[in-house]
């Protein structure tokens, strides 16, 4: 029996699954025993609504369903959301009378990325989020994590600040923030939040690291922060939200993953829920990919 037990003991210590002085440990969230650097075994789920409202209709209301579990059972909701077109039906949310029911003093805002600009600039991503949800439903500005911006310009400062933010209200779990919901947007190229197509001076989608959560992203300008991918797969819950014709070919290329991790950065999302208007997933309901669920 005892030998039976010191077996069982190596095999948790080989696998992380307990320190070698006994104590409960986790090297990854669970959804990441293996990284996105080897072979894992993915599930997708595809929702092809039939427009682009009744994807922003779904997605709210999910958000707020989602909150009020987590508040529920953890206290809290730590909510990450992209800029673009998926931030503009988050104005969704001002319309659903259930919205209400969450208590938005619990739910702690993120930015999935953002341009390193003034806070009053056109192109800063918080000041949309503003005016179009966050002061209407109620969510106190001071749990919105705002972008480091004292025009200096500096990536890697912004960068190292969103971190120590997120580290305030976000669980570590396995050396990465545990964010309850990750909602991304992917573009035609297959970049998601500032990861881009890999060329010799952009590899920001193959790190694959636990010390920087955050990445400093200077392809375009103004540059960005970004959440890396790691940090993007570690989330409770992951959507990844595509609208529109000009994305039909891509969004049939990420639900199949057709394509390599450096050119297609979309594909690196290990268990995603994807949601597409009919125009977006037009190719994936004709080709009745698996997962596939019209709504």
């Amino acid at each position: 029996m005892n030998h039976l037990f010191i077996i069982v003991i190596a095999v948790c210590v080989e696998f992380g699954i307990v320190s070698a002085f006994g104590q409960a440990r986790l090297k990854s969230p669970p959804k990441l025993a293996w990284r996105t650097t080897r072979e894992i075994e993915m599930k997708t789920e595809v929702y092809v609504y039939k427009t682009k409202d009744d994807v922003a209709r779904a997605l709210c209301t999910e958000i707020i369903e989602e909150g009020s579990a987590a508040i529920k059972s953890r206290g809290k909701f730590c909510l990450a959301v992209p800029g673009g077109s998926v931030l503009k039906m988050l104005s969704t949310l001002t319309t659903l009378p259930e919205a209400k029911t969450l208590d938005w003093t619990k739910v702690f805002l993120y930015y999935v990325n953002h341009k390193l600009v003034a806070p009053d600039d056109p192109d800063s991503t918080h000041k949309k989020a503003e005016s179009l949800f966050i002061k209407d439903i109620g969510l106190p500005i001071d749990n919105v994590a705002q972008i480091l911006s004292d025009g200096s310009g500096d990536l890697e400062a912004a960068a190292k600040d969103y971190q120590k933010k997120i580290a305030k209200n976000v669980k570590q779990v396995g050396g990465l923030p545990y964010f309850d919901y990750m909602l991304l947007g992917m573009g035609a190229d297959g970049h998601i939040g500032s990861l881009y197509p890999a060329t010799a001076n952009n590899k920001e989608i193959l790190q694959d690291s636990y010390t920087f959560h955050v990445l400093a992203v200077d392809k375009k300008t103004p540059g960005s922060i970004t959440f890396s991918l790691p940090v993007m797969n570690a989330a409770r819950e992951v959507r990844i939200v595509v609208t529109g014709e000009d994305k039909t070919e891509a969004a049939m290329t990420g639900v199949k993953r057709a394509e390599v991790l450096h050119k297609f950065p979309a594909v690196g999302i290990e268990n995603p829920k994807w949601m597409m208007d009919g125009t977006a997933g037009a190719l994936c309901v004709k080709n009745k990919v698996v997962g596939l669920k019209e709504l």
